[in-house]
Parts: structure tokens; sequence; C-alpha cells
């Protein structure tokens, strides 16, 4: 690690922390954090690479390494913001005391069990949520110390995830040969390893140019057609517009099929028999909801994040949890 790369990486972690706090709240636009890859840092990213290809021809450029070190640096941070962490995080330690009312007799249930240095007292969540009075200044004093303690406990999960990553990292990498579709186009892209697959050699195949185009005039089409309703948008991207769904039989899930540029990419880099298990699998999962909901078999209702039946939600955490189990056991 370079001096530079590590200054250049803290500028990208303060900046993907920034934009998406300020899109989202703010301007109330796009998101740029609701992805496995935040926008916030490829962006940024992308324009590093190419002032990087500009600094080359004067020998001032940045390594490979150093990229990779810029471009870690900004997805941990970007992992710390908004929707992942900070976010939820601030939600929770705010709540109690602001939220406390008469009504809800939190002060006798609940905050006489939570230690004064867990959560900020009122006087500090006040001005979190209605902002500060004219002429105050923000109480930093109520924040430092929920903040610190709260920090030590971030930092002990951080450590036990590296620990983690560690053990399974040989299991995953060598043994196993994972791909990483999101860590594989950032390697190809800074050139790590003598990879063939650098922005320069990327911007001299003309069937990308091709695809790029192609791509990117349709986003343009269908943003012109939230503004003018003449112009329909194309089904072709991810979205309602490209939604057809396939009704099958009466209880059962319909089949729902939807372009989505993100699963091309991800069918890029994922071998064809992983493909083949996932599409095996729903067609399965559709079968099973639909004797479940003929024979009038019931369990509750789903979570959110699951299918259209409670049991295949507590089937993928079962497998989840002993593939975990068994990986860890290997590693």
């Amino acid at each position: 690690m370079t001096k530079r790369a590590f200054i250049i990486g803290l500028l990208m972690a303060v900046w993907v922390n920034l934009w998406p706090a300020y899109t989202s709240l703010i301007v109330h636009s796009s998101r740029a954090d609701h992805a496995h890859l935040s926008l916030a840092l490829l962006i940024p990213f992308v324009f590093l690479l190419g002032l990087n290809l500009l600094l080359e021809r004067r020998q001032m450029h940045l390594s490979a390494s150093e990229l990779i070190t810029v471009c870690s640096m900004g997805m941990v941070a970007a992992c710390m913001q908004g929707e992942w962490l900070s976010g939820w995080h601030l939600g929770v330690i705010t709540a109690p005391t602001y939220f406390a009312t008469a009504e809800n007799r939190w002060g006798d249930l609940l905050l006489q069990y939570l230690p004064a240095w867990v959560i900020p007292d009122l006087a500090s969540t006040k001005p979190f949520y209605e902002g500060l009075a004219p002429g105050n200044t923000i109480p930093w004093l109520g924040w430092l110390g929920p903040f610190f303690w709260w920090g030590t406990f971030f930092a002990a999960v951080l450590l036990a995830n590296t620990c983690i990553s560690v053990i399974l990292r040989k299991q995953w990498m060598e043994n196993e040969k994972l791909p990483f579709p999101v860590a594989t186009a950032l390697l190809e892209l800074t050139g790590i390893s003598g990879s063939r697959g650098t922005l320069v050699s990327l911007l001299q195949e003309r069937l990308f140019w091709v695809g790029f185009w192609l791509v990117f005039g349709i986003i343009c089409w269908n943003v012109a057609s939230w503004f003018v309703l003449a112009i329909p948008p194309l089904p072709v991207l991810n979205g309602a517009v490209s939604v057809r769904t396939i009704p099958l039989w009466r209880g059962f899930p319909s089949y729902i099929l939807t372009d989505s540029l993100l699963t091309f990419i991800f069918g890029y880099f994922t071998k064809s028999e992983v493909l083949f298990s996932l599409w095996f699998f729903n067609l399965l999962t559709i079968l099973q909801v639909g004797l479940f909901n003929r024979l009038g078999f019931d369990i509750g209702s789903p979570d959110p994040w699951t299918s259209s039946h409670a049991a295949v939600g507590w089937q993928n955490f079962g497998g989840m949890v002993v593939f975990v189990g068994w990986g860890l056991w290997i590693a």
C-alpha cells in the first residue's frame, strides 16, 4: 500500500458515504447504495480508471495493486452507510428516547433497562429528527458515548468477519473455485496479475461499443419516456414494463419472466450447472407452493424476502445453515 493509494482510498470512502446520503435524503432522487456494488463507488472508480489511462502516458499512473487498494477501501466503506448499516443503526439508537410517550410507557417498560451509554438522550435525538433550533449547535457530547461503545461492537464484528473470510478463503477460492462476479469484473478492469481484460483492451473492442451504445440508448429512451407521455418505454430492461406473467393453474404461483441486465451479467460469470439449478429449483418451488395451496397446508404468512409460501423461506434458511456449516467443517 502506497501513501497516495491510501489517501485516494480515504477520499473514495468519504465520497461513497456522502453521495447516497445526499441523493436519498436531500435530493430524493435515485439511490446510489441499493446494490452489492455501490454506484457511488463504481461511477467514480470508472472515472479514476479513465484518468489513470491519461496519467500512464506521463508515467504517473496508479499501479494495479494501488487501484485494488482504492477499490477495496471504497467497497468496505460503502457497506457502512445507508441501508447497510448507518441508517438502521441511527434509527435503533434514537427511537427509544424520541418516540417514548406517556401512552406507550416506554419510560417504564423499556428505557429503564437500557444503559445510558447505549442510546443518546432526548436532548440529542430531538434535533436529530426535528432539526436544530436557530443559534444552537450539534450536541456532540450526547452522541460521543453511544458512538464509541457501538463502534467497539462494530469493530469486533468486522474483525470476526475478517477471520471467517480467512478461514473460508482457501476452501472457496482454491478448492471449490467459486466465482465472485463483482470482484472478477473489478480485477479485470484494473489489470491485476497481468489480466487481459483491462480498461484499455475493453475500449478497443468494437463489440463493447456496440453493446454500450445499445444499452445506453435504451436507458436514455426510457428516461425520456418518464417526461414525455408520447414516448412509450422499451420493455427490455428490468422494471414493471418488462415483466411478463404466465399463469399456470389455480393455486399455483405464476411463472414470471423479466428482462434484467443484472441477471445477464450474473449469468456471464456463473457456471451453466449453477444456472440450470436456479431454473430447476424455481420450477420445483412453484410446484411445491401450488401443491401446498391446493392441499391447504399453511404455516403462517411469509416474510417480505421469501417466496409466496412461508415453508419455502424456512427451507431456504435451513439450506443456508447446512451449507455454511458444511463449508466451515470442510475449511
